[in-house]
């Protein structure tokens, strides 16, 4: 073997060791800065979720795991609701148009979604019976800004510096009872 030969392979053989290395090297920092081979990636906490976020460090964490309790005891209607969705999706793009087949799929899905969304309403709701009043209002704010409530325009939330509103009545009579 000729020394121009020899010093090729032995630059080649340099660069993959390097290559190699550097390869490594990186698997471990992301590895250590995500926490391990398992941990799942890092999602965004959801609206109901970031709606405790005025609120103290310690009812904060609560707020938040009660939060999550309820998603966790619903995954399977989570999942149910995106399956149906998927499969709505699926079906409108085929060439045998079902119009009804798709509105049943996503009815079903949205009633799976209004269910969800009770339900964390109902463990919103015994949360802020736990809390005082000014945390309740913090999070009423934070329901206001993050929640359902901002997607339904806020009409429940507190103004900034003032106090919490009753909902307008509904229906067709405004007219309060005579007492």
């Amino acid at each position: 073997m000729t020394t121009s030969r020899l010093q090729i392979g032995l630059v080649a053989s340099l660069l993959v060791n390097a290559l190699m290395i550097g390869a490594f090297g990186g698997g471990l920092a992301v590895l250590s800065h995500r926490g391990g081979w398992h941990r799942p990636p890092h999602r965004h906490p959801g609206p109901i979720q970031t709606a405790g976020h005025a609120l103290k460090p310690a009812d904060r964490a609560r707020f938040r795991a009660a939060m999550l309790a309820v998603i966790r005891d619903n995954r399977d209607l989570i999942r149910d609701a995106r399956l149906r969705r998927q499969q709505a999706g699926a079906l409108f793009v085929r060439p045998d148009f079902d119009r009804a087949a798709i509105a049943a799929l996503l009815a079903r899905a949205r009633r799976d979604r209004a269910e969800l969304l009770a339900k964390l309403d109902n463990a919103a709701l015994r949360f802020a019976a736990t809390l005082p009043r000014g945390e309740r209002r913090k999070l009423a704010r934070g329901l206001a800004e993050h929640g359902e409530l901002q997607r339904r325009g806020g009409r429940f939330a507190p103004p900034p510096g003032g106090n919490f509103a009753p909902p307008p009545p509904q229906g067709g009579n405004s007219v309060a009872p005579k007492g």
